[in-house]
Order: structure tokens, then sequence, then C-alpha cells
């Protein structure tokens, strides 16, 4: 399905029109001086021009004008709403009686998932304003170029900054994956007697394996472009080279001959290995009064593996796509826990446990957790737990590197922007005298968007620790239990409050760079990732994982389930859940608060504070339906930097705030089943519709794609489905 469907993904930035797109434009964007550095040209080529006409002195001369909003391209409708992927599945389980108190039991799963996505066709940036840290930044074209028509080179080491031309004629970046996961366990597990006691126990085996390929097409070899925008004499020795024209726009597209030379396939593989080996024991210790004290030991050995073998264009950085390295890692875990349950008084359990895990990438650590289950009257449980625990970094967190193009808005000149003007004087408008600090010329507008960021693992990575609490009460009442009404009847109300401490993560880097400005330009802590070139645009960013600071959270979430009698039309029952988000703060290494926050829409994602399910259902025999509502609360998003009409809030204060509100959702769903169709036991059909009215998602200006957060929300539209479940 294409983005150019709907209407809210039509657009780069939904009501931001064509200032918010890209610089990369099927006319072609020239950025350059001519060669005594004293003219600033920012042109591209008139429609319809076949042969352009190059006017020195004049942007607006010949067959060009002055580059601005209205010029970029409008990338959103190549894109897809839906990824095409087709999924096959196989699981198979059987269990072997070897004897009245011991089994033999297998698993085994194989699943297939191939999908294919699309993006607008792969644009052209060479020049130093390119950004991309490797060889596009190196580029010269020279004046005897066929198809320049300056009259003079284009030198990546004096006049020139930048070209972008996206060459429509090479047809959209198609990226098609293939997936495949394999998992197998084998064990025995059995009952053993000990005196007047039996033990349950079970040992494993288990190796599970994921491969994944993917080919990109219609990407492109920068070297080729550097040696076609070269020495003619050059390109002319080497066989198959044909000078490339990025001087023709539309009217003068790339010849096959050019497009064969330049164009490549990529191809990606990984895979991922984990084997396990472990042993566990669960039975009765003793007893305490006439109740009886449990307890659950067991070991466990795990190995992990990791190989990431990426395209040798994208090793050389010879891609134009991004770099990357290749990675092959292993680290394997030891591990002993011992879990306890001691009824100390007849309406009171105490529990805990202990869990010893030794890492051959860091070293050992212990973790435990307390809690407590306390019943004062038969319907009403009190409960509650007490935990410290931590994460390993894993294989990629650790090794792998990567670089991607975050749309970053540079604060010393957004899209169309002014902020460094030496006519109207020093530091009359916001950042002016940071930007100045930092070299940014006069009349600076961002080229590209799109900054590329070199990111990946770190090998100092230290584990995440964590602290949990959690305390709740469970009400059943005996009232609502086999009545006339009700069948049964219960109530949970949980509070949870979590602080991760050395969470890894990366910095926000749109957040790094205002802090930066912020500070003047020049602050050794928060300037340390930032450089520009003589132009002003931004050089590549190094955005590496690191133990990023503290993350802290807490919350409420209830939940309501209720069961009808047996009734002649029918049964009945429907459940509630519903979670209330008090507080969601990361605070980095530096002291600085991240944006993330509760009901704040950032980097595609958001905390809503509340959010909330309900399903209501009736069954009769073998028919069921269920009806569900699905709520997520509002939230807001900076939209500052986006140019979008009607952005502007008034907030309490009574002053104007750049925020933009995605207003609340409600969802609803309908489900139809069948059990045991058409009297073949262990077969059940379902048919049914999530978002059955077609809810819109409310519209994101900051979103990177489609207009919507799609981690957030659905799909536009409703989604219809069948399904058929045999079990035998």
């Amino acid at each position: 399905i294409s983005s150019g469907l709907w209407e809210q993904s039509a657009e780069c930035v939904p009501g931001a029109g064509l200032g918010a797109c890209s610089s990369g434009t099927p006319q072609g964007r020239f950025f350059f001086f001519d060669p005594t550095g004293t003219t600033r040209y920012n042109i591209t080529l008139n429609p319809g021009t076949t042969t352009p006409v190059f006017v020195p002195g004049n942007p607006n001369g010949g067959t060009y004008n002055a580059f601005d909003g209205s010029d970029r391209f409008n990338f959103a409708p190549f894109n897809l709403l839906l990824t095409p992927s087709e999924r096959k599945s196989l699981f198979a389980s059987i269990n072997i009686d070897l004897s009245e108190n011991t089994r033999l039991h297998f698993k085994g799963l194989f699943n297939n998932r191939q999908s294919t996505n699309q993006a607008a066709p792969e644009p052209i940036f060479v020049g130093p304003g390119a950004g991309t840290g490797g060889i596009a930044d190196t580029i010269s074209i020279p004046a005897n170029h066929p198809f320049n028509p300056f009259g003079f080179a284009l030198d990546a080491n004096n006049n020139f900054v930048f070209i972008g031309r996206r060459p429509l004629e090479v047809g959209p970046r198609v990226f098609s994956q293939i997936v495949d996961t394999w998992y197998f366990n084998a064990g025995l597990d059995g009952l053993i007697d000990v005196g007047n006691r039996s033990y349950g126990w079970d040992v494993n085996y288990v190796h599970s394996r994921n491969s994944a390929s993917q080919r990109f097409t219609n990407g492109y070899n920068i070297a080729r472009i550097r040696t076609a925008l070269g020495n003619p004499a050059v390109c002319a020795a080497t066989p198959g080279c044909v000078p490339l024209d990025l001087f023709g726009g539309q009217g003068r597209p790339f010849t096959q001959a050019m497009i064969n030379w330049i164009r490549t396939d990529q191809r990606d593989a990984s895979t991922q290995v984990l084997d396990i080996l472990s042993g566990n024991i669960t039975g009765d210790l003793f007893n305490i009064g006439d109740r009886t004290a449990g307890f659950a030991a067991g070991v466990e050995y795990r190995k992990y593996e990791g190989e990431f073998d990426p395209d040798p264009l994208r090793q050389t950085g010879e891609s134009q796509d991004s770099f990357a390295s290749p990675v092959s890692a292993n680290y394997d875990v030891t591990e002993v826990y011992g879990e306890f349950n001691f009824p100390v008084l007849a309406t009171l359990d105490l529990t805990a446990a202990l869990r010893w895990s030794d890492y051959s990438t860091f070293g050992n650590a212990t973790t435990g957790k307390v809690g407590f289950r306390f019943q004062p009257i038969e319907d009403f449980v009190l409960r509650g737990t007490y935990s410290k625990g931590f994460r390993a970094p894993n294989l990629g967190e650790l090794y792998g590197l990567t670089q991607f193009g975050p749309t970053i808005s540079d604060p010393c000149g957004p899209t169309g922007t002014v902020v460094v003007d030496s006519s109207d004087g020093l530091a009359n408008r916001p950042n002016e005298a940071a930007c100045r600090a930092q070299g940014v010329p006069d009349l600076f507008e961002q080229v590209n968007t799109q900054i590329t960021t070199f990111t990946g693992g770190n090998p100092n990575l230290d584990p995440e620790k964590s602290d949990s609490f959690s305390f709740g009460a469970v009400y059943s009442p005996g009232w609502a239990e086999n009545a006339s009404w009700s069948r049964k009847l219960d109530v949970e109300l949980g509070y949870y409050n979590h602080e991760i401490k050395n969470a890894i993560q990366a910095r926000d880097i749109q957040t790094q760079l205002e802090r930066c400005l912020a500070a003047g330009g020049l602050d050794p802590q928060f300037c340390a990732d930032f450089s520009r070139a003589a132009s002003g645009d931004l050089r590549p960013i190094s955005n590496f994982l690191l133990n990023f600071g503290t993350i802290k959270t807490d919350g409420v979430d209830l939940k309501i389930n209720w069961l009808s009698p047996e009734w002649a039309f029918g049964s009945l029952n429907s459940t509630l859940q519903t979670t209330y988000v008090n507080k969601y703060e990361a605070v980095d290494k530096d002291g600085a608060r991240a944006p993330r926050e509760v009901g704040i829409e950032v980097n595609d994602s958001a905390i809503p504070e509340w959010q909330t399910n309900a399903q209501i259902g009736w069954s009769k025999g073998n028919l069921g339906v269920t009806y569900g509502l699905r709520y997520i609360a509002s939230v807001e998003e900076d939209c500052k930097e986006n140019d979008v009409p009607g952005c502007l809030t008034l907030n309490a204060q009574n002053q104007f705030d750049f925020v933009n509100r995605l207003g609340s959702v409600t969802y609803h769903d309908v489900q139809f089943a069948w059990k045991n169709a058409f009297a073949l036991e262990g077969l059940k059909l379902s048919a049914g519709a999530n978002n059955v009215f077609g809810k819109e998602p409310p519209i994101c200006v900051s979103c990177s794609l489609n207009g919507y957060d799609a981690g957030t929300y659905d799909l536009p539209g409703a989604f219809w489905y069948v399904s058929a479940d045999y079990r035998f």
C-alpha cells in the first residue's frame, strides 16, 4: 500500500508543504562558489530544461533559479504504509513415556519470513556538504567534464559545497528480507521420590538459530560515481565507465549505460545462535504447621554467538547507502539459582530468590528477590515484591558498528530560516553567537536534514542494573461467586516502581546539539561530538552506545475480570485492563534530562499517560463473539522545527508554545470464533477485524515516516483477518 494513497502520509511532514522535504531533487540542487570564492550559488535547474545554460553572477539567470523550499522533493508517496510480508511456520511437540516417572520430550519450531520494503529512488549527494564522512565528501568535478555546464571546476578543497540529484529513472529502493528461525529442545523430565516426598526434575538442551539475509536493489557504488564525475580521460580508460550527468535534471535523464555503471545490488547477512544446557528441580522442603515450604533450584549454561556480514561495498565505504563493519563474536553465561516459599503463618507466605550469574564478558553478579503474599480474609489478598536485577549488553551492543541518517534540525540554519546574518548585527537571533563561534557563515541553510551518524557497540559497556518494587491487592468477593448474575469476579490493583542505573542508550543527538549551542557552541562537554565543514554543514556525528545514566518510572495497573453464569442464551465474560504511567524520567550521565517523558511523542514513540483495553464476550457451545475497545490517551510533540501551520498552542502562562497535540484514540475490535468447526475436534475457525471503524492515527509532524507513530497507533484503516487453528 503506497503512502501516497493516504493524505496524512502523502507529505514529508503533514501540513508543512514541500519546504520540509528533501534537497535531493530530480532537477538537482547545485551549491558552490565561483573560483574566486566571492559569489555563492544555491541553485536548481528550471523544469523542462534539456540543455542547461549558466549565467555567472546571476542565480536566476539562464536555465537556473535560486533554490528554495518550493523546489524540494516529496519522497513520501514512494514509501509503503504496509510492508508486504509472508510467514510460514511449523511446530511439533513429542512426549514419550520411558517409565512411570520419567518422560522424554522433544519440541521443534521452524519459521520463515519473507518481506519487502520500498523507499524513494536513492538520491546522489556529492561534495563536502554531503556530510557522509566518506568518498562522496571528497569528490571534485573538473571543468572539462563533458556535462559540467559552469565553465570551471567544482573543487572539494576550494569552491564546491554540494550537488544533490535524485534520478527517478533508476527506480525506487527495494529492500527484500528472508529470515529463517529454527528452535529445537530435547530433554528428560519426571518425578523422583525421596522418603515421603516427591520432587519434579528436568534436564534440557536447547538449540536455536536465526539467519537473516537482506538484498538492497537500486543503490549506488560511490567509488564508481567518483570515477564517472572525475577526469574524463581516467573514465575513458576504465572498462565500463561512462561519464555521469548530474546536471541535466529530468529533461535529460540518465542513460542506461550511466545507470549500469553506478548501480549495484547489496547483500547483508546475519546469524544468531543460542545453545542452552539446564537442569531444574522443584518440590517441598518441610512442613510449617499444616502447610509446606517449597523450593525450586537449577543451573543453566548459555552460549551466544553472533555474526554480521555486510556487503563488501559497505565494508570498504564504496556503498553510498551506509558503512558497516563485519562482526563475529560470542560469550557464555553460567547461572545458578534458588527460589523458596515459606508459609510462616496461615495467612502469610514469604518468598525469596537468589541467582548467581557469571558472564565471560564482564564477570559475575548476584541478584535477588523477596516478596510476600498476605491473605487476611478469604476474599482479599495483598502481595508485594522487591528485586534487584541486571541486564548484560548483547553482542550487537558490544561490537556492532554501522551508520544511519537521522533527521536532525540544525538550529544554525533550519530549512528556510536564516540564523547568521551580518547585515543586521550580531546575536539578534537565537543561537546566532553560538553558530558564529562554530564557524557558520552568513545566510547558512542546512543542506541535508539527514545527518550521517556513526553508531553501534561499545565493548566497554557495563551491565544495566535495576531496582524494582511492586505492591498490589486482589479482591475476589464471595458474594459475586456463583450468584444469579455472576459466576466469578476478580479485581486486581497494582503499583510498580522501577529504576534502571547504567542504562544502555545513545544520547539524543537533537537534544545534544541544542544543548551545545545553548552553552555557546564550543562547550567541551556538550559539543565534543559536533564539527562543521567550511560551508557550515554538520560533519558526520559519532553517537555510540554508553551507560547512559538513570531511568525511573512508576505507575498503576488495574485489572477486572467478570464471568457470568450459564444462561439460556449463553454466557458473558468481560475484562478491563488499564495502565496509568505516573512518571518516566531519563537522566543522562551529564545530569541532563532526555526528552522522553510521560505524555510526550519523541523519536517515533510515545508513553501515553493512560492506556485501557476492555473486552466483552459471548459464548454458547462452540460459538463465541468478542468485542473490544482500546484507548490511548493524548500526547504532545515539539513542532518548533517543522514549520507546520497551527503548531502554536497557548499554555497555562498565557504564552505560546510550539506544540502539536496528538489527540486520544479509541479503537474498536471484533472477533467471531467457532470451536470444533465442522465437527472436527481441535479445529478452531476465527474471523474478525481490528480497528473495525477505520479510526485514523493522529498526525505526528516529528515522526520520520508516514506522518504517524507506527509503534503506538494502528495502521490507518481496518485490519480484517481469518484464521484456522487445528491442534491434534
